[in-house]
C-alpha cells in the first residue's frame, strides 16, 4: 500500500514537473517567435512554434496562433492566415482585438470571422413575491363583504433561458437580444377576514374568522427582447453587461391547492388536507414581463442575476367554476375575481456557445 502511495506522489511529480517544463519551453519559444517577427524573418515562425499551438496552456496557444495569423497575411498566404486566425478563436472564443496595438491587417481579418456567441443558454432560479389584484369581489358569508385582506406570499421559480443576439441588421437592432424562457413557478398569496360571521346577540362583534394560504404551480412561457445598456462602456459597469427586458408572458396552471382554516370566537376550529381547486381557475393566464439585470463574464460562463415583474392581464379565475363546494360548504368562501402579480429575483449560470467561420471572403 505504502509503495502504491509512492508510485503515485512520483508520477504526479514527474506530470507536474514535464507540465511545466512544457510551458516553460512554449513560453521561450514564443518570445522566440516575437523576436524572430521583429526581424521580418517571417518563415521561420511556423517551425519555431509548431508546439507551442498544443499547449495546454490557452494563453500560449492563443499568442501562438496570432503570431502565425499575422506572419500568414504578411507572407501573403490567405488560407493559411485564415485557418489560423480560426485555431485562434477556437482556442480562446473570448479573443478581442486591440484597435490600439494590433496591425490593422489583423483586426480587418478578424473582422471576417464570426467571433459571437451563436448563442447562449442558461440555468435561473430564485425566489418570488405574489398578490392578488381584484377585479370583483364575491363572498358567501354575510359579514364577510370589505373585511378580507390578501397580503403576498413567498414561492420560487426555476427554468431555462434561451438567448440569441441580433447580429445582423441596421446598428440600433444590434442592441437587442430574444430571450424566451421555460419557467417553473411556485405562486403562493394569503387571504384573511377576520369578520366571516358575526353574533346574533351583537352584529358588531364577529365570532367566525378564516385563513387560507393559496399555492399554486404553473408553467410559464415568456417571450422576453432584452436590450444591452451601456454595451459599449469600458468602465466596470460596462464588465457587468446591464439589460432591461420586457416581453409577453403565457402562464399554464399545473395545480391548486392550499389549506384553509376558519376559526370561532368560541376556540372551535375548521381545517383539514388542502383543498383542490384546480378546476376553479383557468387552465391559462396571461402577463406582460419587465426585467432588468446583469450578466458578468466568470472564465467561460457568465454569472446572472435579475429582477422582474409580472403583470398579470387576465383574469385568473373560471367565472363559470369559481365555488368550490369544499370551500362554500365548510369555510364559507369563494374565489373573487382577480389578476396575480408577482415580483421576482433570480440568479443563474449561462453557458455560451461559440461557432466561429469566416462569413467574408
Amino acid at each position: 500500500m505504502i509503495r502504491l502511495r509512492l508510485t503515485v506522489v512520483v508520477l504526479f511529480a514527474a506530470c507536474s514537473g514535464l507540465y511545466a517544463q512544457v510551458q516553460s519551453t512554449c513560453a521561450q519559444k514564443i518570445r522566440q517567435a516575437s523576436s524572430v517577427y521583429e526581424q521580418g524573418r517571417l518563415h521561420e515562425l511556423e517551425g519555431i512554434l509548431k508546439e507551442c499551438v498544443s499547449s495546454p496552456n490557452k494563453q500560449e496557444q492563443v499568442q501562438a496562433f496570432k503570431l502565425l495569423t499575422l506572419s500568414y497575411i504578411y507572407l501573403e498566404e490567405p488560407e493559411k492566415a485564415d485557418e489560423a486566425m480560426l485555431n485562434l478563436l477556437n482556442a480562446d472564443p473570448f479573443f478581442e482585438v486591440n484597435p490600439d496595438v494590433d496591425p490593422a491587417e489583423f483586426i480587418a481579418l478578424y473582422g471576417k470571422f464570426r467571433t459571437k456567441p451563436l448563442f447562449r443558454v442558461a440555468f435561473r432560479g430564485g425566489a418570488n413575491a405574489s398578490a392578488p389584484a381584484l377585479v370583483s369581489d364575491y363572498y358567501v358569508a354575510s359579514a364577510a363583504p370589505g373585511n378580507g385582506k390578501y397580503k403576498p406570499g413567498y414561492g420560487f421559480q426555476a427554468g431555462l433561458t434561451f438567448e440569441k443576439d441580433f447580429t445582423d441588421g441596421p446598428q440600433w437592432l444590434r442592441g437587442f437580444t430574444l430571450a424566451p424562457e421555460l419557467m417553473y413557478s411556485i405562486r403562493k398569496f394569503v387571504y384573511t377576514n377576520p369578520t366571516m360571521f358575526v353574533n346574533d346577540s351583537d352584529p358588531t362583534k364577529a365570532n367566525t374568522g378564516i385563513l387560507g394560504n393559496f399555492s399554486q404551480s404553473w408553467f410559464d412561457v415568456n417571450g422576453i427582447v432584452q436590450y444591452r445598456i451601456f454595451k459599449n462602456n469600458k468602465t466596470w459597469i460596462g464588465t457587468l453587461n446591464p439589460y432591461i427586458g420586457m416581453g409577453p408572458g403565457f402562464s399554464y396552471l399545473l395545480g391548486s391547492a392550499f389549506p384553509f382554516t376558519t376559526s370561532r370566537d368560541n376556540g372551535f376550529t375548521v381545517t383539514g388536507a388542502n383543498v383542490d381547486s384546480k378546476e376553479n381557475f383557468r387552465a391559462m393566464a396571461y402577463s406582460l414581463v419587465l426585467t432588468s439585470g446583469m450578466k458578468y463574464k466568470f472564465g467561460s460562463i457568465y454569472l446572472l442575476a435579475d429582477v422582474r415583474v409580472q403583470i398579470g392581464l387576465s383574469n385568473v379565475v373560471n367565472a363559470d367554476k369559481r365555488s368550490n363546494a369544499v370551500l362554500v360548504r365548510d369555510y364559507g368562501y369563494t374565489f373573487p375575481d382577480y389578476r396575480q402579480n408577482t415580483l421576482s429575483f433570480t440568479v443563474g449560470l449561462q453557458y455560451p456557445y461559440f461557432n466561429p467561420k469566416k462569413l467574408i471572403k
